[in-house]
């Protein structure tokens, strides 16, 4: 086994979100990447996508450009932060109780997710975003 610090390149199978973020990652600490994609352009597949604050705060903490990138394309839980569920609110269960008539549509509790704790976008938008930066770094 050799001591010395020979050249190395990591591959990254797939250029699809996980694949991009590993990608943008590594780049960030000057590591080198290759991606390898059997498809030989970004399309539009896919459907929405959604991420919780701690998730984007681990995307900034691999390389700010990703989570900057989502906030980007993605549609905000709101604009107001008095307001926080003003646009998105998980209503989980319901009641039912043949003994209580009139209340099965009443939810067994609200799960508010508050000012951009989860935020959404397209799929193929967020690789698009992302497919730009890795460009810019000259990977593929």
């Amino acid at each position: 086994m050799s001591d010395s610090n020979e050249n190395f390149e990591i591959a990254i199978v797939g250029g699809g979100i996980v694949g991009l973020i590993t990608a943008l990652g590594l780049l960030k600490r000057n590591i080198p990447v290759k991606i390898y994609e059997q498809s030989r352009s970004f399309r539009e597949i896919g459907a929405g996508i959604g991420f919780t604050a701690n998730a984007r705060k681990c995307m900034a903490l691999l390389n700010p450009f990703i989570e900057e990138a989502v906030n980007a394309v993605a549609t905000h839980n709101g604009e107001n932060e008095d307001e926080p569920d003003e646009c998105l609110r998980f209503n989980d269960g319901y009641n039912w109780d043949e003994n209580r008539p009139g209340e099965e549509d009443m939810p067994l509790y609200n799960l508010d997710t508050g000012h951009e704790g989860f935020i959404g976008c397209h799929r193929a938008h967020l690789v698009t975003s992302y497919g730009t930066q890795q460009w810019a770094y000259g990977v593929w």
